[in-house]
């Protein structure tokens, strides 16, 4: 049996938003803003929207994958990647072509000061700061 956090990620990851409401009444989740907060945790990408109720303005949150990465910074090891909207980047380009702009960010070299990127099962180095978001869109895929 999955464990609500799980259940949430599915959820999410599916496409599907969540609500106090929906996930109380669809899956039996009491304490949703504290699984979102479990689940964060992990550095997995939530996004969370404030709606007003139109009969009664009563206002809510609402939870959904925030799969667009805007800032590098938010890059977790071991997660899957698409690199889309490029304008210029610094990859090498036959490995850029061949992988079709996926990648998994391994980590930090052993200096602190290097990113990892795995592209088409080749590693690549990068100086954080080379990879800035202008260059191209992130979205998350998937991992953790």
């Amino acid at each position: 049996m999955a464990t609500q956090v799980e259940t949430i990620r599915r959820q999410l990851l599916a496409g599907n938003t969540l609500t106090q409401r929906s996930a109380l009444m669809d899956f039996g989740i009491m304490a949703l803003p504290r699984r979102i907060t479990d689940l964060k945790e992990t550095g997995f990408p939530v996004k969370v929207e404030m709606k007003s109720n139109p009969m009664t303005g009563q206002r809510f949150a609402q939870y959904s994958l925030d799969d667009e990465i805007k800032l590098v910074t938010r890059l977790k090891p071991g997660c899957i990647y698409h690199i889309y909207d490029v304008v210029k980047h610094p990859f090498n380009k036959d490995v850029f072509k061949e992988s079709h702009g996926y990648f998994t960010m391994e980590g930090f070299s052993l200096s602190g000061s290097m990113v990892r990127i795995k592209m088409a099962g080749v590693d690549q180095y990068f100086k954080p700061n080379r990879l800035h978001s202008g260059q191209f869109k992130i979205k998350y895929i998937g991992g953790l």
